[in-house]
C-alpha cells in the first residue's frame, strides 16, 4: 500500500509464514471478478525473506505510515498451540520459549529513503485533505478518519474539488468516501464519480449510490447505464446495488446482467442475490427473451426458475 518499493511491487501481497520461518510474496493479477497470482520473477527458487533461525516467526505484516513493511516477529521456539502437540511431547518442550522476546523489522529497499512520518492528529484541514492524495495507505485512511471525527463542514468544498481533480484514483475514491461519511455526498457528485474513467471510482460510486436510490430515483437511471460497462467487477457491483432500487428498471437491469455474464459463477450468484419480489417478474421476462440472436442459456433459466420455486414457497407460508 505504498510507492516505496518501485512499480515492481504493484500489486504485491505478502504472506507471513510463522512455522517456516519465512515470508513468502506473491503478485496479484485481476481475473474477472477474483484474481490469479504468481511469484515474483526474481524469487522463484526463494522467498522475500527467510531465516535460518527456527525461532523467527512473522505474526503480523503492514505497510508503515512511512512506506516501509512492518513485520512483527513473534519469536517463540514453539509457535504451533498446545493442542496439536502430543502429550508426552508437550513434556518435553518448554512451551513459553521466547515470552520476553519479540522483534518489529522495518524493511525497506537499499538506496530508497523511507519518507518521514507525520502527525496527522496535528494538521488542519486542508493539511489533512492533501493527505488524502498521499501514495501511502496508512496516511490516507488515517487522514480520512480525522476527517470523519471532526465532522468539520468546511472540508466539503475542497473534498467536492478533490473527487475529479485529483490525479491520482486513489486520492477521488479517498475524497468520495469522506464525503460520504459526512454525509454530504450529492446525487451530482455520484452521477459525476460514476462515469470516472477508473473502474474502482465507478464501483465504489455505485455501490456509495445504494442509500441514496429511495430519494433521488434520477441515479438509477445512471446505474442502468452501466449494465455495459467493461469492468467485471463494476458490473458485479452493480448486481449488488440494484438489489436496493425497488423501480421496476432494476428487475430489467438484472436480467441484462445475468445474461451477459451467464458463464460467470460469482456475477450470476451476485444477480441472484438481488432477485426479489419486486423485480422477480421483470428478471424472468428479460432472462427468457434471452439475447438477439440465442435463447437463454440453460443453466441461467435453471436458476432462475429455482429462485422462482423458492419465492413461491416463501409466499406460500406467509
Amino acid at each position: 500500500r505504498d510507492e516505496l518499493f518501485g512499480p515492481a511491487f504493484a500489486g504485491s501481497t505478502f504472506v507471513s509464514e510463522p512455522v517456516h520461518n519465512m515470508i513468502h510474496r506473491e503478485i496479484m493479477t485481476p481475473r474477472g471478478v477474483t484474481f490469479t497470482s504468481r511469484r515474483a520473477p526474481d524469487e522463484q527458487k526463494s522467498e522475500f525473506l527467510a531465516s535460518s533461525d527456527n525461532w523467527f516467526r512473522p505474526t503480523s505484516i503492514q505497510t508503515g505510515p512511512e512506506g516501509a513493511l512492518w513485520v512483527a516477529d513473534m519469536y517463540r521456539a514453539v509457535i504451533e498451540h498446545p493442542e496439536w502437540i502430543p502429550r508426552d511431547w508437550q513434556k518435553r518442550l518448554d512451551l513459553r520459549a521466547g515470552q520476553d522476546k519479540g522483534r518489529i523489522y522495518r524493511v525497506y529497499p537499499v538506496g530508497k529513503k523511507p519518507r518521514r512520518i507525520p502527525r496527522l492528529d496535528r494538521l488542519d484541514t486542508a493539511g489533512l485533505i492533501a493527505a488524502l492524495d498521499s501514495p501511502n495507505g496508512w496516511q490516507r485512511d488515517t487522514a480520512q478518519q480525522v476527517l470523519v471525527w471532526r465532522k468539520d463542514a468546511t472540508a466539503v468544498p475542497a473534498l467536492e474539488k478533490m473527487t475529479s481533480d485529483c490525479q491520482r484514483p486513489l486520492g477521488r475514491l479517498h475524497a468520495l468516501c469522506t464525503l460520504d461519511g459526512l454525509n454530504a455526498l450529492t446525487p451530482a457528485l455520484l452521477r459525476r464519480a460514476l462515469a470516472d474513467p477508473h473502474p474502482g471510482i465507478r464501483r465504489h460510486a455505485i455501490r456509495l449510490c445504494a442509500r441514496h436510490l429511495a430519494k433521488s430515483p434520477e441515479l438509477g437511471a445512471e446505474l442502468v447505464k452501466r449494465v455495459g460497462d467493461a469492468d467485471p467487477q463494476v458490473r458485479m457491483q452493480l448486481a449488488y446495488t440494484l438489489g436496493e432500487w425497488g423501480d421496476a428498471r432494476a428487475g430489467a437491469a438484472l436480467g441484462q446482467l445475468a445474461l451477459r455474464d451467464a458463464g460467470d459463477r460469482y456475477l450470476t450468484a451476485a444477480v441472484m442475490s438481488s432477485v426479489n419480489r419486486q423485480n422477480l417478474d421483470r428478471v424472468l421476462v428479460t432472462v427468457m427473451k434471452g439475447g438477439e440472436k440465442a435463447p437463454p442459456p440453460a443453466a441461467l433459466v435453471e436458476s432462475c426458475l429455482l429462485y422462482t420455486s423458492d419465492a413461491a414457497d416463501d409466499l406460500t407460508r406467509v
